[in-house]
This record gives C-alpha cells, structure tokens and sequence, in this order.
C-alpha cells in the first residue's frame, strides 16, 4: 500500500505541472517541477525496492524451510527403515511425519505473507 500511495503523489505532482505547464514555465519552474517529480519517483522506487528484497527474502527462505523439512523427513524415514522399524506396506510408527513437516512449512509461509502484504 505505501508503494502505491508514493505512486498517487508522484502521478498527482505530475498532472498538477502539467495542468499548469504555462505557469511553471512562466516563472521557469521546469528544474524545479521535474526535481520534485524525480524526487516523488525515488520514494516510490526505493518503497519498492525494500518490498522486493523482503519478498525475495520470504521466497527464497520457504524453500530452504520447505527442502529442509523433506530432508530430515527422509533421514528420519531411512533412519526407521536401518532399524527394522519401518518396511514397505507398513506405516511410521509415531504418525505422519511429512504431514507435521507440511503444516509447520505452511504456517510459516502464511505468517510472512501476511508480513509482506502489510508493506
């Protein structure tokens, strides 16, 4: 919402030099309209930039979490199947475990998507 409102400034800073472009020239405000304008774009740009790193930071974190928890999920598995606790046809013993991993996976992923949003 913040890049977006930067935006609604620098578009409206825009329109109002350009709906009073006989003015702004009169008094050769050409510099100084284009330096606020420029200005508005570098708030929205840098607002933009911050929300770009902290979703790439989201993304690139939920696939290290996600790839994570597979792997423990087959180390537990091939763990079980060493032991003899574990053969084909038979299930885990203590439950599902990918299914715990899944769930801890997607919570977190909702907890930072709302997170971003709110950027």
């Amino acid at each position: 919402m913040q890049v977006q409102d930067a935006l609604a400034e620098a578009t409206a800073e825009a329109e109002q030099n350009v709906s009073n472009v006989r003015t702004v020239r009169s008094f050769c405000g050409e510099a100084d309209a284009q330096a606020a304008y420029a200005q508005r774009l570098e708030a929205s740009f840098r607002l933009a930039q911050r929300r770009a790193v902290a979703y790439g930071a989201f993304s690139g974190g939920g696939y290290i979490v996600g790839n994570f928890a597979l792997v423990m999920v087959l180390f537990y598995g091939g763990t079980l199947v060493l032991d003899g606790q574990l053969s084909v046809g038979r299930r885990a013993p203590r439950g599902d475990p990918t299914r715990a991993a899944r769930i801890a996976n997607n919570s977190a992923c909702i907890g930072m998507s709302r997170s971003i949003r709110q950027m």
